[in-house]
Formats: C-alpha cells, sequence, structure tokens
C-alpha cells in the first residue's frame, strides 16, 4: 500500500516492493508553493496519464481530460496506475524506502493546487490535427494566489507550470487565438454546425467560479478561424448562427479579461 510521506526527497532508490497501486499517493495540504518570478510561469514537471494515475489514485476524478487513460477499462486504468508508478519513481518525481515512497515538496504542493479553487478556466484549442487541453486552477490572495496551469496534449502528456494569476492569464490569452492550420484533417465536435465544415481551427473556453452557497457562475467563449482564415466569435445566439468577426487583439482581450475577472465579487 502507498502511503508517501509527501516530503523532501533524494535521490529515488530500489523499488522493487513498491508497486502497489491500489491506494493514491495521499493528497497534500494545499498551498505554500513557490510561484517562482512574478510576471512568469515556472515549470513543475512533465507527468503522463499513468503517472497521473498512480498519484492520485486509478478512481480518482480528474478535471483535466486523460487523453490515453480515458477510454481503457477498469483493468487497464489499474495496470496504468502500475506503470505510472514505476514512471514516477524512475524520472525522479517519488522516491521509495522502508518507509514507503515520498513526493517531492513542490512537486506535492503544486498538484495539491488542483484542488479547491475558488475558480477554473477550461479551455480547448482544436486544429485540423492536434487538440490540446488546458486548465487553469485559480486561487484567492488569502490562499496564496498562486495559479496552477495544466497543459494536456493528445497524447496524454500533462505539463504543470505556476505562476501568478496576471501571467498565467496572458500566456492563456495568447494561447486561445485559433491557429492557421491549412492541411489535412478535419475537426469534429458535438453540436458543431455544418455551417463550419472545414474549419481550420476551434477553441473554447469555460470559465468557472464558484459563488456563495455553492453555486457557479460561468462564463463560456467560443472561437474560430474559418476556412477562409477569417477569425470569428460564435456567440452562441439561440435560433441562428451568429459569427462576428474579431482581430486576434480582441479575442486576447476577451480571454484574458475573463480570466482575471474570475476571482472578483460578482
Amino acid at each position: 500500500m502507498i502511503s508517501p510521506a509527501l516530503t523532501d526527497t533524494t535521490e529515488p532508490t530500489d523499488t522493487t516492493d513498491a508497486t502497489d497501486t491500489t491506494q493514491p499517493a495521499r493528497r497534500p495540504a494545499a498551498g505554500g508553493a513557490d510561484g517562482g518570478t512574478s510576471g512568469a510561469l515556472r515549470h513543475v514537471a512533465d507527468l503522463t496519464d499513468e503517472e497521473i494515475l498512480a498519484i492520485d489514485g486509478p478512481d480518482s476524478e480528474q478535471v483535466a481530460p486523460l487523453p490515453w487513460a480515458g477510454p481503457r477499462s477498469e483493468e487497464e486504468t489499474a495496470l496504468a496506475a502500475e506503470v505510472g508508478l514505476r514512471g514516477l519513481v524512475t524520472h525522479g518525481h517519488l522516491s521509495a524506502d522502508e518507509h514507503g515512497l515520498d513526493i517531492p515538496a513542490d512537486l506535492a504542493d503544486a498538484l495539491a493546487l488542483r484542488f479547491d479553487a475558488r475558480a477554473i478556466v477550461y479551455a480547448d484549442h482544436s486544429t485540423r490535427s492536434a487538440q490540446e487541453t488546458r486548465v487553469l486552477y485559480l486561487h484567492e490572495e488569502e490562499t496564496g494566489g498562486q495559479v496552477l496551469v495544466e497543459t494536456v496534449n493528445g497524447a496524454g502528456v500533462h505539463r504543470f507550470t505556476l505562476g501568478d494569476l496576471d501571467a498565467a492569464a496572458t500566456e492563456l490569452a495568447t494561447w486561445g487565438v485559433p491557429q492557421q492550420h491549412e492541411g489535412e484533417g478535419r475537426i469534429e465536435g458535438d453540436g458543431l454546425p455544418p455551417e463550419l465544415a472545414g474549419l481550420q481551427s476551434a477553441v473554447f473556453v469555460d470559465v468557472v467560479t464558484l459563488a456563495g452557497g455553492g453555486d457557479v457562475e460561468t462564463r463560456s467563449f467560443t472561437f474560430y478561424r474559418l476556412e477562409d482564415g477569417t477569425l470569428v466569435e460564435d456567440l452562441a445566439t439561440p435560433g441562428h448562427l451568429d459569427l462576428p468577426p474579431r482581430t486576434e487583439n480582441e479575442v486576447q482581450t476577451r480571454i484574458a479579461h475573463a480570466v482575471r475577472g474570475a476571482l472578483l465579487p460578482a
């Protein structure tokens, strides 16, 4: 059974007997992570779907998608968590000794920010050949004011970066402009109107804030790069397709404003 102490660790040691993933690594308390230099996002770690499952447990619920592990059976998911545990130790993200498994404090603190966030930003950027998801976990100043950014590619690799709200909003706004992609392939999605066939790329952004009384407030944005290269916003007007043109600067401004305002009182 895994019962790491989640303290600072030394170099990885032999893990021959440390492969039981029936229980997740013990979740650390939120807060306390060092955000690095203000104004820039600091890289924390790159983890695979399997390694996420090893840390959180095979039955854990995730906000971010698990592209590689998601479609698999319960037995395959349990095996993936075991494989992920080996990867964590091999890459130095866990150390094992006679007392169990230890997660380095900086990684433990960063991953803890996935929980109890005051607001979450969930964004997908799809082109004709690839899809990438970004999840921002926003915390108020009273609890450290840190923002954890989880970027997930189609292969199931999760890149974690850490910084302040301004840096995270600026970075997401730049990433959130639909790319030019004139190559082969097509974008498919639930509810995608047939009039949008031939899209070069699409970006979907949801900003979800926990409000008083357990309620949530959500702001959603959808931007497309049309087949002819025009950049538009889908206003989701009931009854008809409303796609006013936008400049790249307008898209960036709308996304950044929504992210920076996610923690403000309604």
